[in-house]
């Protein structure tokens, strides 16, 4: 059972509900959702009596409620504000809400169905039960690293992500203590690997590398750790070349950075942000995640105990900025997360969470680490946790994940779309509407105005060339306007409302040529 509602219109009688994001509502009498519960999404129990020959039995009914009064938020991706475009049109935009019921374009008040986002058939990887550690290379081979059955670190690469190349060890029997490991691979094009683990007594962040993903050094001491640290750490390289690793130390615990030049020798430690003195588990930081954007700044989010996810920055990698709260409308990050800026400039938290009774993985994009998206599923298998995500070269969105023991990949699309086929037709200016609904019934739009052009410049009579022909079409109608009886729009080449020199102008330039252009 799934119900939506608005907090204006719905109130629960004898229900009590439960917020699956970890919040404090909780009520067994009478609810009025408008009073007490945010957007969001809930377990509901709902008990009754039933009489069987004289016996009263005490029954429940479960399920889950989504309070939804916000409306859904529509980003227009393409085309733009103003465009000319011709032929075939591809019509993309991000809409944000969890809850969304329906959505279709208006295309000068006809109604279309937008086409929605796909996610993929996840593919299977491995067994393995702690989180993967994904990337592309610069040859477009995916690779994983993963905890094998034997032990240790091991990876599998694949040209689609559907067939998997056989296990490579790339640390061979797992060093005791190993909790986390990141897999990168440089601006050369050799793969590297950055684990913790115990050597001897001693704790430390190891590091190992290939020129080919199949046979590895043997692991090298980075910096040591605390002998209780579960370092939970990042690896990157830097535009300049420099290594840079994020990881968890310390009793109170730190966030804390190393650097190296060469990936041998390595920087004594800086601390980013340490947790206070005294602290409850529950505010305890966690899960370290460091990127460099595109504009040279390094990033690194990290939970905040059971609350929240929070980002601070760096120009330089030493000092770093107050950390700032990552808040996603309807959701609360927290745990394991994954961290990366895409090729539009986008920066993306991917992160699991409970949506209608079960794990999945869910991405939030913002633009300036400010305002952040509404949730988009990235997974539909249930259990799905433990996520690395990576916007692929073809700008698709992969995600790996853990789910029943097992690492899988899957690929997601974020944008609803439409192809809009133009014609002769429908030249001049067009009203593009996108509306979308919940199933809460809020509604949310964006529009702009676009203009289909003809594509052969000069060709005034429509017939893919330029010649005496469109001189006669200019001619016919010149030095008339829009609203006169002679104007001829096709002849108004600059589509400026009048037919003047300027259009013979751009007939005696393109004069002569032959353009090969398709119809649509």
């Amino acid at each position: 059972m799934i119900i939506s509602v608005r907090r204006d219109k719905t109130k629960i009688g004898s229900t009590s509900i439960t917020d699956l994001a970890g919040g404090d509502i909780t009520r067994t009498d009478s609810i009025a959702l408008e009073a007490t519960a945010a957007d969001g999404t809930y377990d509901i129990c709902t008990h009754f009596a039933e009489e069987e020959s004289g016996i009263y039995y005490f029954r429940s009914q479960g399920g889950a409620l989504i309070v939804d009064n916000t409306s859904p938020l529509v980003d227009i991706i393409s085309p733009e504000e103003g465009a000319e475009v011709w032929g075939s049109v591809k019509v993309e935009a991000i809409i944000e809400d969890l809850n969304l019921h329906r959505a279709s374009v208006i295309i000068d008040g006809e109604a279309y169905p937008l086409a929605a986002p796909s996610i993929t058939e996840p593919q299977m990887v491995a067994a393995s039960w702690h989180r993967p550690s994904f990337i592309q290379d610069r040859d477009g081979e995916f690779w994983v690293a993963y905890l094998s059955g034997g032990g240790g670190i091991a990876v599998r690469h694949s040209p689609d992500g559907k067939e998997w190349s056989e296990e490579t060890q790339a640390v061979e029997g797992r060093p005791l203590g190993t909790s986390w490991w990141s897999l990168i691979q440089n601006s050369n094009g050799r793969y590297w690997i950055a684990l913790d683990g115990d050597v001897g007594i001693d704790r430390y962040i190891l590091v190992t590398s290939s020129s080919d993903g199949l046979s590895w050094t043997g692991p090298k001491t980075a910096t040591p750790l605390d002998v209780y640290s579960m370092s939970r750490l990042s690896l990157i390289q830097d535009s300049k070349g420099r290594y840079w690793i994020a990881y968890l130390d310390g009793q109170p615990k730190q966030v804390r950075v190393i650097s190296s030049l060469d990936g041998d020798s390595w920087s004594a430690p800086t601390a980013v942000v340490s947790e206070p003195e005294q602290v409850a588990y529950a505010t305890t930081i966690d899960y370290p995640s460091l990127i460099q954007d595109s504009s040279g700044r390094y990033l690194i989010t990290y939970s905040w105990g059971y609350e929240e996810t929070r980002v601070t920055t760096s120009l330089n990698g030493i000092t770093w900025s107050a950390p700032v709260s990552i808040n996603v409308p309807g959701a609360k990050v927290t745990g394991p997360t994954s961290f990366l800026q895409d090729a539009q400039g986008r920066y993306w938290i991917i992160y699991h969470m409970r949506h209608r009774g079960a794990f999945y993985v869910f991405g939030s994009y913002s633009y300036d680490l400010s305002k952040w998206s509404q949730p988009f599923q990235l997974t539909f298998l249930a259990g799905s946790q433990w996520p690395s995500g990576i916007q692929s070269a073809d700008g698709t969105y992969w995600t790996a994940f853990v789910s029943a023991n097992n690492v899988y990949v899957s690929s997601s699309e974020i944008f609803w779309g439409y192809q809009w086929d133009t014609t002769a037709e429908l030249e001049g200016k067009h009203d593009i509407k996108l509306e979308a609904t919940d199933r809460a019934g809020n509604v949310g739009s964006g529009s702009l105005t676009v203009t289909v052009v003809w594509p052969v410049a000069g060709d005034a009579d429509r017939d893919y060339d330029v010649d005496i022909f469109d001189l006669v079409a200019v001619a016919t109608a010149f030095n008339t306007k829009v609203g006169e009886q002679s104007y001829n729009p096709k002849a108004d080449l600059n589509r400026d409302g009048i037919i003047d020199v300027y259009d013979l102008l751009k007939v005696g330039i393109h004069f002569g040529k032959v353009e090969y252009v398709q119809a649509p």
